[in-house]
């Protein structure tokens, strides 16, 4: 059904804690994701150099595969870039709620149309566990969606 009534300030804080809870929860992963590939990469990298000194081309192939593997995926997926964009996002959604206090809500409307116009990355899986944890941080746990199992998978690794 469609509104009848107007948004509220409290509804525009609303959108900014969530905002800064799935950007927030985002970079984590991003960052557990990049973490993971650089230590399967020198452990690799290692195994694959040990194989060649060890006189063994099996173990020198399998790690070479495996580290060339990791690197595509790091280079075409550039998790640590990400983090970086959703760190920098969650830090100035912190801002705006900062200062949400002494905006009225054009000015913050204002301000969070001109943070969304930020080209950001997007998983679509820690959507619905970053709307669960803003709504339960505003005391409106009774608002709160069912999540998948993938949902709360996901949101667990983050």
């Amino acid at each position: 059904m469609d509104r009848l009534d107007d948004r509220s300030h409290f509804e525009a804080v609303g959108d900014i804690r969530y905002a800064l809870r799935y950007f927030h929860l985002q970079s984590r992963l991003f960052g557990k994701i990049d973490g993971l590939f650089r230590l399967i990469s020198v452990v690799a990298g290692s195994s694959s150099f040990a194989g060649f000194l060890a006189g063994s081309p099996r173990l020198a192939g399998i790690a070479a595969l495996i580290t060339a593997v990791v690197t595509a995926l790091d280079i075409v997926w550039s998790p640590g870039n990400k983090r970086l964009i959703c760190s920098e996002l969650s830090k100035r959604y912190t801002e705006l709620d900062r200062k949400s206090k002494k905006l009225d809500l054009e000015e913050l409307d204002e301000e969070l149309w001109r943070l969304r116009e930020t080209d950001a990355p997007a998983i679509e899986a820690l959507r619905v566990p970053a709307y669960n944890d803003s709504v339960s941080e505003r005391s409106l746990a009774s608002y709160k969606l069912t999540t998948t199992w993938w949902q709360n998978f996901v949101a667990s690794l983050a």
